[in-house]
């Protein structure tokens, strides 16, 4: 665990360091996943016409929420979905996507497939366990990590696009959900990713408020 401290130190990534325009939330349940309401979410905040990446293991029917939701074929296009088997494999997605056409405004990574079929996972031995733990939490840092990487790098892109068009600056979203699994991730572990990364959200155990300011623009999970 000290070599990703290290590690992460040489990063120096935190919410320090990000632009002022980069707002990223985290929201941490303690049951079940939040399948549905991620889905919720994303398709509302096309409707705005501001494109959404959603990175996820689980595959969820929209067909019902769009219609709930009255999303049309053309704020379809604005949303765009990458499902993947690991979360390894989304940090190394999230390396590719530096020089991506796409700039959306909201990235959402959820973290709760992979850590609850985490959990399903049988490890007989105390020393695999325990190295099953480690594994797990240093996949989620450095998938962070990578993320807030990724958000400079759209920012950039956003503001010179923005300059181009001579546009104003608009607010850019990246939003981590993780839920509390005592076997492989502790709330002790998770309030040390809350003070690493996210330590200005004061809603990481409220969807609704995060979704809120999300979709309002407004910055009301921040601290001054």
């Amino acid at each position: 665990m000290r070599q990703v401290f290290l590690i992460l130190n040489k990063l120096n990534v935190n919410m320090n360091v990000l632009g002022e325009n980069i707002y990223n939330y985290v929201f941490i349940s303690n049951q079940d996943c939040e399948n549905e309401n991620v889905y919720k979410l994303c398709l509302n905040k096309i409707k705005t016409k501001e494109t959404v990446l959603l990175m996820t293991r689980d595959k969820h029917n929209i067909l019902t929420l769009v219609k709930d939701l009255k999303i049309s074929k053309k704020d379809l296009q604005y949303l765009i979905i990458m499902y993947f088997k690991s979360i390894t494999e989304i940090t190394h997605k999230l390396l590719e996507l530096h020089d991506w056409v796409y700039v959306p405004t909201l990235v959402v990574v959820d973290f709760c497939p992979f850590i609850a079929s985490h959990k399903e996972i049988s490890i007989s031995h105390e020393n695999a366990e325990k190295s099953g733990k480690r594994s797990l939490l240093e996949k989620i840092y450095f998938c962070i990590a990578t993320l807030f990487n990724y958000m400079e790098s759209v920012q950039r892109r956003q503001n010179k696009s923005n300059q181009d068009k001579m546009l104003n600056r608009v607010n850019i979203y990246s939003f981590v959900l993780l839920i509390e699994q005592q076997e492989f991730l502790t709330r002790a572990q998770l309030d040390l990713i809350i003070s690493l990364y996210f330590y200005k959200n004061q809603h990481h155990n409220d969807f609704d408020a995060i979704q809120k300011s999300i979709l309002s623009n407004e910055i009301s999970c921040e601290l001054e």
